[in-house]
């Protein structure tokens, strides 16, 4: 058999052997399962990447949570603070002032009935004392206690003007009434001291007995 080649060797395929078809395939295939390898990788990584995207979010809502947390907390522990301090100041306050409308009250309630209270003062001053060992700033720097500390706290002093009538002795009703007032549980174990004096006043063209009763309070340290 005779082959023609009317394209003159331009249009004739070269023999194809079994190496170069292998060949083929092989060139065919590895950029395939390169490709495929490369798929592979990127959708891995794209599922690790969101997960560790889904961590890193938990997370942030985590530090989120506890950043409101560690606020909340700031925030109690200030209104603690001045809570503690106001607590202090009241506390202070306390100490420092009497409320007088009971012990006007106890005066009131045992006032006897043929007498006139006129007159009544309420005072405050500072005296002398020796401070307790928790004043003294030895005993407080943890230092043995040294002498007593001179200072000044408050002390209060009530007195009342009292007035019988033109006709009368009233010297029992007033004894009677200095006995209530120093034995009141509310009035009795605050007093320190208490001095009584009695004089006659002119009252138009008569003479009538009046009584001056001072009773000084315990001073507040």
């Amino acid at each position: 058999m005779h082959t023609i080649d009317l394209l003159r060797g331009k249009g004739v395929p070269a023999r194809t052997t079994p190496g170069r078809v292998a060949l083929v395939i092989v060139a065919a295939v590895i950029p395939i399962l390169v490709g495929a390898g490369m798929l592979d990788r990127y959708l891995r990584n794209a599922t690790v990447i969101s997960i560790q995207r889904q961590a890193i979010d938990k997370e942030q809502a985590a530090i989120d949570e506890l950043s409101n947390v560690i606020k909340s907390k700031k925030s109690l522990e200030e209104k603690k603070d001045l809570a503690r301090t106001t607590l202090s100041e009241v506390s202070s306050c306390i100490g420092r002032y009497m409320q007088w409308s009971p012990i006007l009250v106890t005066v009131a309630e045992n006032m006897p009935a043929e007498v006139v209270l006129t007159e009544l003062t309420a005072t405050r001053a500072q005296v002398p004392r020796d401070l307790p060992e928790q004043n003294n700033p030895g005993k407080a720097a943890g230092k043995a206690a040294g002498k007593p500390v001179r200072g000044y706290v408050p002390q209060r002093t009530l007195v009342l003007n009292i007035r019988g009538n033109p006709l009368g002795n009233y010297d029992e009703a007033i004894i009677g009434f200095k006995d209530h007032l120093q034995s009141s549980p509310l009035l009795g174990p605050r007093l320190e001291n208490k001095r009584y004096s009695q004089h006659v006043d002119r009252v138009g063209n008569d003479e009538v007995d009046s009584y001056v009763m001072e009773y000084i309070f315990k001073a507040v340290f």
